[in-house]
């Protein structure tokens, strides 16, 4: 929250920071004790800063056990964020998420507001993050680098495959503008991948870009409280192999050979220089009365395109390379399967395949990206 506030203050931009402090209605008693005086050290805390450009607003939460969880706790800070703007006039201005254990760059909030500036027809943006390696020990740093390096390998190769929608994902490195927010109906309540299927939408809307000219510091901590993300994939590497797995390379060449004549369908089911698993996949999705549904549901050739690309959205694509994994092309050691994706995208491959090695070639794919 600290480093928020210094970037609002070093950009010189007033900045509303909310805080959700939150827990179960079946948590223990102590652990409530301890969220309210969080709550109040907090608010007693911040009152002390001299922040002129910061004013601050902390949500103390207690969540029906049903939906207690971090899409949630996302939900209850970004509805508030939106009355805010919503109050002043300022639907255009980006509601922009955050973790509470992440830090940012001192460039953060000027960044932001700065490139939301420049693409006024944007509907939201996925942020550049990196998890702090220094100081941490050996098996740590080994973990975190393995699975920053999947993510980024995953969006790389979606990227190389020619998909307009291969973007980050991550909750506390994400913005949208606030009557986007409106128009999309808020956060969900998921309890993991909220922010997955949340951006999906925006993503849907055209528009939507990479802000890589500030950096979001997240925690490389562990944690069994989500079913996916950074702290359960940590956990999962402690108690593992020590090895994270990743989707075969040949998975996004299938993906590629299906964007160079999924927008022909127009006219003709076209299904030259598609791999069997491909063909299976769409078989599975019984694309043949997709096909009829859409194409007599538009007029234009322009049209079908547009239908058949928000059918083949985020989650179909990611539906297929589980499927592909599943039945075709079994995963790699990420270091492999990165090492193999940079040869086939005509890349310099480094003398070294750790993973610290790769993870600084691809983070240099994403901050080239922006």
């Amino acid at each position: 929250m600290e480093s928020v506030a210094l970037a609002a203050e070093a950009a010189q931009i007033p900045t509303s920071l909310i805080v959700c402090v939150n827990d179960s209605q079946d948590a223990d008693p102590k652990l409530v004790m301890q969220y309210e005086n969080a709550a109040r050290e907090l608010i007693k805390w911040t009152g002390q800063q001299n922040w002129p450009h910061v004013e601050l607003a902390v949500c103390a939460a207690r969540m029906p056990v049903r939906h207690a969880g971090v899409g949630l706790a996302r939900k209850i800070a970004m509805d508030a964020a939106w009355r805010s703007f919503s109050e002043h006039g300022s639907l255009t201005a980006p509601i922009v998420c955050l973790d509470a254990d992440c830090l940012v760059d001192e460039s953060y909030v000027g960044t932001i507001v700065d490139w939301f500036s420049r693409n006024p027809g944007a509907p939201g943006a996925a942020i550049y993050f990196e998890h702090n390696l220094d100081e941490l020990d050996d098996s740590v740093r080994s973990r975190i680098s393995q699975y920053e390096l999947f993510l980024r390998y995953y969006v790389a190769g979606l990227r190389w495959a020619g998909y307009p929608w291969a973007f980050h994902t991550v909750g506390s490195a994400m913005a949208v503008r606030a009557g986007v927010y409106l128009e999309q109906g808020g956060m969900n309540r998921r309890k993991g991948a909220e922010d997955f299927y949340f951006l999906q939408k925006v993503m849907l809307l055209g528009g939507f870009g990479n802000i890589s000219g500030t950096c979001v510091f997240p925690s490389a901590r562990e944690s069994r409280r989500v079913p996916f993300g950074t702290g359960r994939a940590m956990s999962d590497l402690a108690v593992g192999d020590g090895v994270w797995p990743a989707y075969a390379p040949d998975v996004f060449a299938d993906i590629s050979a299906l964007l160079r004549v999924v927008t022909t369908w127009h006219t003709e089911f076209n299904c030259e220089g598609l791999g069997e698993g491909v063909l299976a996949f769409l078989e599975e999705q019984e694309i043949a009365i997709r096909l009829e549904e859409i194409r007599s549901n538009v007029a234009t050739e322009h049209g079908f395109r547009h239908r058949i690309m928000q059918w083949l959205k985020p989650f179909t694509v990611r539906k297929l390379v589980h499927f592909l994994r599943d039945n075709y092309y079994e995963s790699q050691p990420v270091e492999i399967a990165a090492v193999d994706l940079l040869e086939r995208m005509s890349l310099p491959v480094p003398n070294s395949d750790s993973a610290d090695r790769l993870l600084a070639i691809y983070r240099g794919l994403d901050r080239n990206s922006g």
